[in-house]
């Protein structure tokens, strides 16, 4: 946004995203992960692909001619159209005897994004072609993700090949972040190349229910919380087609890692139907997060 520019101006940039992600997360057999299994269960989302469609309302004011403050606003929407999950259960510590595996298909699921960011933009180098930036700002991910058409790999209580035609279960997540970042771009004259970094100081939480799970409560089965931290980076290239319009395309990598956290697991009390049953906390190990992703848009100055 304002790419090779330093002046006083809005700017609309409506985009379109294409992007494929993973996800995984496993936990512990007790609360403080001492104990075997030190990866009790693990869970894996990967090959997501989704496309969407975003935007993005910016404002640069220039300070005077060597520097300008800069603020956005910025939402995208990505429907997830395919995937698969691996769900698998260990014995022994170190993913040692894997007693239970199952696949699951992942489709029709979504993923959004929220974000604002404030900077502060300079000429450097050379005044005319070089911009170095300055961010900090506020991110937010949610990604929703059901498993469907489930089936079983290895098992000690059902047959091989068993499907679980009617699974349908969800894990809701959502990765916020405060953010500091550093970005560079230089004008050429076939168009403006950009780079930006952005560490995240993130936060998580995410709700699964599990249907099929008999022994868990419904809606919520477990919940899982931590902190961690992600990693953003964007090469960019903007092409003015005149004063006010260009047309742009990024390619962007986010990388969240959470760190130790908790999962408690609500159980239900089949065993006395007035209880209203009881819950688990034990060890969330990790959670990683990564979204690979292009946009491609155009922008108008106003």
């Amino acid at each position: 946004m304002f790419d090779g520019l330093m002046v006083d101006a809005w700017s609309v940039r409506p985009d379109m995203i294409f992007g494929q992600s993973e996800l995984s997360w496993s936990i512990a057999a007790d609360p403080a992960g001492r104990y075997a299994p030190n990866i009790l269960s693990e869970l894996d989302y990967r090959n997501m692909g989704s496309n969407g469609l975003g935007i993005t309302i910016a404002r640069l004011y220039p300070v005077n001619t060597d520097m300008a403050l800069y603020a956005d606003g910025h939402v995208s929407h990505s429907k997830i159209s395919s995937g698969i999950s691996q769900d698998s259960d260990y014995a022994a510590n170190n993913r040692q005897q894997e007693f239970s595996r199952s696949y699951a298909d992942i489709e029709n699921d979504d993923h959004t994004h929220y974000g604002f960011t404030l900077g502060l933009k300079m000429r450097w180098l050379d005044p005319t072609k070089d911009f170095l930036s300055f961010f900090m700002g506020r991110e937010q991910q949610d990604l929703n993700i059901t498993t469907s058409n489930g089936v079983i790999a290895i098992a000690n209580r059902f047959p091989v090949g068993l499907r679980f035609d009617q699974l349908n279960s969800t894990y809701n997540s959502r990765f916020a972040s405060w953010s500091l970042g550093v970005g560079a771009e230089h004008a050429f004259s076939w168009g403006i190349m950009g780079l930006r970094y952005d560490y995240y100081d993130t936060s998580f939480d995410a709700k699964a229910n599990w249907n099929l799970r008999t022994d868990f409560e419904h809606p919520v089965s477990f919940t899982h919380n931590g902190q961690g931290d992600g990693h953003h980076w964007q090469i960019s290239y903007s092409y003015p087609l005149n004063k006010t319009l260009s047309v742009n395309a990024q390619w962007q990598q986010v990388n969240y890692r959470i760190h130790q956290g908790y999962d408690q697991t609500f159980y239900i009390d089949n065993d006395n139907q007035n209880s209203a049953g009881f819950s688990y906390v034990t060890q969330l190990n990790e959670v990683d997060y990564r979204n690979r992703y292009w946009q491609l848009g155009i922008a108008k100055l106003f």
